[in-house]
């Protein structure tokens, strides 16, 4: 393995195919995203004095990454955080409702004193301005506490807008 990765090192030196530069090139073409768990594998190649350039190989090496990634069917991921709600037991059936058309998922309650916790993962996305929006709901009473949990494929419709705003704001840029 060390062999391999030495070679591979050596040959992209001399071939002066950059991964970085061409995960850049994907970034440029969806903003705001990133590339994550991706593995590169070569499997052939050669150069020659006369045909090889530096330019020859970043462009086969960018048609092959543009191949790659639109044959992966590449999706847009958000991070997903867990929710600890605690509200008087007046107030549960508003904030559970709330969560749920946040797309938060219940994951639980438990009651503490007069006092009942609900825990739930709710989109980052979902939870701007919460906390103002948690005390409208409990007359000042209810608090939160957020902590990361994962990240999920955004649904198709969310990821559809999400495009449409990247594209709409890039051409404001370029005006």
């Amino acid at each position: 393995m060390k062999f391999f990765k030495t070679w591979l090192r050596a040959w992209l030196a001399q071939a002066k195919v950059s991964v970085g530069s061409l995960v850049g090139m994907w970034l440029r073409k969806v903003p705001y995203s990133h590339i994550v768990d991706m593995r590169v594998r070569l499997t052939d190649g050669s150069s020659h004095d006369v045909d090889s350039s530096e330019q020859a190989f970043k462009m086969a090496g960018s048609m092959a990454f543009k191949k790659a990634v639109d044959q992966a069917g590449p999706t847009l991921l958000e991070p997903i955080i867990n929710v600890r709600v605690k509200v008087p037991e007046e107030f549960m059936g508003d904030v559970m409702g709330d969560l749920s058309g946040r797309r938060g998922k219940i994951q639980g309650m438990e009651p503490q004193g007069k006092f009942n916790v609900v825990n739930a993962q709710v989109p980052l996305a979902e939870l701007y301005r919460y906390s103002t929006h948690l005390r409208s709901m409990t007359q000042g009473r209810g608090t939160h506490s957020r902590e990361f949990s994962h990240y999920e494929e955004v649904p198709r419709e969310t990821m559809q807008k999400v495009i449409e705003e990247a594209k709409k704001e890039k051409e404001e840029d370029k005006k």
